[in-house]
C-alpha cells in the first residue's frame, strides 16, 4: 500500500525548548500547539462524549504542564491515551505520546522520553501519517540531542528529512535541516551549520513555514555572532524579529531583540538602543509576563548606566528589584540592589 502524507491530520507538536551542548538553541518545529490543531467540537451520541472527556483531559494536560506540574500533566494524558484507544482515534494517541515524551524530556527523564516518542512514531506509521513521522523523528532525535547523543540525534533528524523529502514536503525537509545544523553546532562545525540553517530557512519559507523561519533567522544568528561576524548577526536577528512582530511570537522577537541589544551596547551604540529597548518594554507590557518585564526594566537600567543619566538608571534598577522580589527571585534582586548601592554611592538619594 502505498503511504500517504497526511496534512490535517491534527499532529502538531511544539518541540521543547531547553538548552542544548554547545549553545542555548533549541531544536525546532513547524507547528502550533494542540488546541488550534485538534478537531474538538460538540457531539450528540456516546462516542462523541467520550471523545469530548478525552479532549478534555488533553487540554487539562497542557494546563499543568504550563503550570509546571509535569506528573499531573503526564497523568492527564495517559488517562487520555486510554480513551483514544477505545475509540481508535490514532491521530489523537500520537498527539498524546508526542506531548508525554517531550515532557519527560523537560524533567530530564530521557529514557522514558523516548520511549514515549517512539511510540509515538509507531502511531505515525501505522497512520500511514507522514508528517507525524517526519515530526516524530525531530522529537526523537530532539530528546537524544537533550541526552548528549549527537550521533544518535543526527541519525533521528537525517530519517525526519529522508521521510519529508521522499514526498517533497518543505515543512519537514526545513525543520530537519534546521535540527540537523544544530548538531553540527554542537559539534563545533560553525561552517556547516551556517550553510544549514541558510538551507532550512530556504526551505521554510517555500512552505509557508514563517514562525519556523524565524527561529531559523535567531539560530543562524547565534552562530554569526560566536563567529564574531556582527553585521551578518545583526541582519539575522533583525529578519528573525521582523517576522515574529508579524506572526505575534514573543519568545522569537524576545531572543533577537536582547541579542541586538548586546550588540548595540558592545559597540556603544545608543542611537540604536533606544528604539530597540523602547520595543521592548512595550512587548513585555503587551504579555504583561512579569519575567519579561523584570528583564526589560534591568536592560534599560543599563542602558542609562552606559548613558550616564544615574537617576534614570536607578530608578529602573529600582522597579527591575520589585519585580525580582516579586517573582522570589533572590539573587537578581541581591545583584539590582547591588547596582543601586553603587549609584548611591556616587552622591545619589
Amino acid at each position: 500500500m502505498t503511504r500517504r502524507l497526511h496534512l490535517c491530520s491534527g499532529v502538531a507538536i511544539g518541540l521543547v525548548a531547553g538548552l542544548m551542548a554547545g549553545g542555548a538553541i533549541a531544536p525546532q518545529t513547524w507547528a502550533s500547539d494542540l488546541p488550534t490543531q485538534l478537531d474538538i467540537r460538540p457531539h450528540q451520541n456516546r462516542a462523541g462524549q467520550v471523545r469530548d472527556v478525552a479532549d478534555q483531559l488533553l487540554r487539562l494536560g497542557i494546563q499543568h504542564r504550563d503550570a509546571g506540574r509535569y506528573p499531573q500533566a503526564i497523568q492527564a494524558w495517559n488517562q487520555a491515551i486510554e480513551i483514544y484507544n477505545e475509540i481508535g482515534d490514532l491521530a489523537a494517541i500520537g498527539i498524546a505520546h508526542d506531548y508525554i515524551g517531550l515532557t519527560y524530556g523537560r524533567l530530564g527523564q530521557y529514557r522514558e522520553a523516548e520511549d514515549a516518542l517512539r511510540r509515538r512514531l509507531s502511531v505515525a506509521r501505522d497512520n500511514e501519517d507522514l508528517q507525524g513521522e517526519t515530526l516524530g523523528w525531530n522529537n526523537v532525535g530532539t530528546i537524544l540531542l537533550q541526552s548528549g547523543n549527537l550521533t544518535a540525534a543526527e541519525t533521528s533528524f537525517r530519517e525526519g528529512l529522508r521521510v519529508a523529502q521522499s514526498v517533497g514536503h518543505d515543512q519537514g525537509v526545513g525543520l530537519s535541516l534546521s535540527n540537523i545544523a544544530l548538531v553540527a553546532s554542537a559539534r563545533g562545525d560553525i561552517d556547516e551549520a551556517i550553510k544549514l540553517y541558510d538551507a532550512a530557512i530556504d526551505f521554510r519559507y517555500r512552505g509557508n513555514d514563517r514562525a519556523g523561519a524565524a527561529n531559523s533567522f535567531n539560530s543562524l544568528a547565534a552562530l554569526y555572532q560566536r563567529q564574531g561576524q556582527l553585521s551578518e548577526a545583526l541582519r539575522s536577528y533583525n529578519a528573525a524579529r521582523r517576522i515574529a512582530q508579524e506572526t505575534r511570537n514573543s519568545q522569537v522577537q524576545f531572543r533577537a531583540l536582547d541579542q541586538m541589544i548586546a550588540i548595540y551596547r558592545e559597540q556603544g551604540r545608543v542611537d540604536l538602543l533606544r528604539p530597540l529597548l523602547t520595543e521592548r518594554i512595550e512587548l513585555s507590557n503587551q504579555t504583561r509576563d512579569p519575567g519579561q518585564q523584570l528583564i526589560a526594566f534591568q536592560l534599560l537600567g543599563e542602558f542609562y548606566e552606559l548613558t550616564e543619566d544615574l537617576t534614570s538608571a536607578r530608578a529602573a534598577y529600582s522597579q527591575a528589584r520589585t519585580l525580582a522580589s516579586r517573582l522570589e527571585d533572590g539573587r537578581t534582586a541581591a545583584f539590582l540592589q547591588d547596582r543601586i548601592n553603587r549609584i548611591d554611592r556616587l552622591g545619589l538619594n
